[in-house]
């Protein structure tokens, strides 16, 4: 039923399709605010910036499920929004930020928990469910929590674990758990022991410029993993199914002059653009094994991207080197910078990149990653000339 005021619709069928229409509308902005995060800064840039990964995440579902999880049929596809919703979707994303940027659910224990805590919490459990069933009426849940910890700590009592210093002779045990200060030891809060599956790492991306101390960490985390693509050495002759190949080169000069002072700005790895790249820890030598970082300045944020060097290039007439990338990256793939002297005496300065995007924010925004991509060859071989110009 449809009621309308000063308006004449010419049949039923309009009033229910401009009903639909509105409805519409109004579940759009109810499902952009369901995945708004909310904040209290004042800043009006982070405000519409957290406005708009809203009406992308709502965009995405949209997509997801018209492309998707949506079921063949004759005229149309078949929608079934219940398949997911917008909030198992935040859950998602969700996890895969938790698996990216690491989880550490750990607190400082001022002792420790005895092993057998699990069991006793069971029984107490098992405890109360029967003093419910007894009871004549039905307790409230402040008293249901009352009894449930004095059966806890009856278990407690039961199994003899009373301080550390008398049941742990040896010194404490770390667990992944909290307690408070033992009144009768007043030891010192012991070194609790992560039980998460990795240690966490830092963010990729911050709205600051990482410190060295954050760089260091990142670095340390990063350097005994592998690499995250499957071809190493890949940039010297062949490519990847699925990857992207980008090559550009310049025309540096003539002569052995421009050639040593071309090597030189390489190991110096001048060839990263500033200020909007930089390079972290400088000097860094060029060595099969060293990882560093690259942190680039783009979009409002700061990115930080671990890459390890896989091979070095020195010969006669030829020198430079290829880094793949970690983890911790945007971009998953291999990058080549090479200088090479010709027969004739031109100096050449040569990036081979083949490269896929990594994560889901990348993939999300990739017409704009690659316009970065092009950015940075372009600066890189115009920071190259510059390096050697004045030795032409």
């Amino acid at each position: 039923m449809y009621a309308y005021w000063k308006m004449r619709p010419t049949n039923t069928r309009w009033v229910s399709e401009t009903c639909r229409k509105r409805f519409a509308i109004e579940t759009s902005h109810r499902q952009m605010h369901q995945g708004r995060a909310r904040t209290c800064t004042r800043n009006p840039l982070v405000r519409l910036l957290l406005v708009g990964i809203a009406l992308v995440l709502r965009n995405v579902r949209v997509w997801l499920h018209y492309a998707v999880l949506s079921a063949p049929r004759r005229g149309g596809r078949r929608l079934e929004l219940d398949r997911l919703t917008l909030e198992t979707m935040r859950l998602w994303l969700l996890h895969q930020a938790e698996e990216v940027l690491g989880v550490d659910d750990t607190v400082e224990a001022e002792r420790p928990m005895f092993q057998d805590l699990t069991a006793c919490i069971r029984q107490a459990t098992s405890l109360l469910l029967l003093r419910l069933r007894d009871s004549p009426r039905t307790p409230t849940p402040r008293q249901c929590f009352g009894v449930f910890s004095l059966m806890v700590s009856r278990c407690v009592s039961a199994s003899g674990w009373t301080h550390e210093r008398c049941l742990f002779p040896e010194g404490p045990t770390a667990l992944p758990i909290t307690s408070r200060r033992c009144r009768c030891c007043f030891r010192r809060p012991s070194t609790v022991v992560s039980n998460s599956p990795s240690p966490r790492q830092p963010p990729m991306w911050s709205f600051t410029c990482p410190s060295p101390e954050h760089l260091q960490r990142l670095i340390a985390s990063q350097a005994s993993l592998d690499l995250t693509y499957p071809q190493v050495g890949v940039t010297a002759s062949g490519t990847l199914p699925g990857y992207k190949v980008d090559e550009n080169r310049v025309l540096l000069g003539h002569g052995p002059e421009v050639f040593a002072a071309a090597c030189e700005a390489l190991r110096q790895w001048r060839q990263f653009p500033a200020p909007w790249t930089t390079i972290w820890p400088l000097p860094t030598p060029i060595a099969v094994g060293q990882t560093v970082s690259i942190t680039a300045r783009a979009f409002g944020l700061w990115w930080a991207n671990t890459c390890r060097i896989v091979y070095v290039v020195d010969e006669p007439g030829r020198f430079g080197f290829a880094y793949g990338t970690l983890p911790q990256h945007v971009e998953r793939g291999e990058e080549l910078f090479l200088i090479e002297s010709h027969e004739d005496g031109t100096v050449w300065y040569t990036v081979r990149a083949i490269s896929q995007a990594h994560y889901w924010m990348v993939r999300l925004a990739y017409p704009l990653t690659r316009n970065l991509q092009r950015r940075f060859a372009r600066d890189s071989l115009a920071g190259m000339k510059a390096a050697v110009g004045g030795s032409r």
